[in-house]
């Protein structure tokens, strides 16, 4: 959550476009190194699923694990793609 200029609180999410993805691992390698302090896609908060057929990718993260980087994503700033998208929760 954030707090606004005006004071509002606004909860916060990172928006998924798999369509834009890639599937470069900039943003597992991000999530590894902010939390763990290794590069190690094993250790991200957030895995790549990969459709066989249309070789297309859609990072699924993992909700249990993720805790925003308190604010500041590692993942939407590694994103090269802009697959990843720091937003409010409900907004386009």
């Amino acid at each position: 959550m954030h707090t606004s200029a005006i004071g509002k609180t606004i909860q916060m999410t990172v928006k998924i476009y798999p369509e834009k993805c890639r599937g470069c691992l900039s943003c597992m390698l991000a999530c590894s190194f902010k939390k763990y302090r290794v590069f190690n896609i094993l250790k991200s908060c957030i895995k790549l699923e990969r459709d066989v057929e249309t070789e297309t990718y859609t990072p699924i993260i993992d909700e249990d694990c993720c805790d925003l980087c308190s604010g500041e994503p590692e993942c939407v700033k590694a994103c090269p793609y802009d697959a990843l998208v720091f937003a409010p929760v409900g907004g386009d």
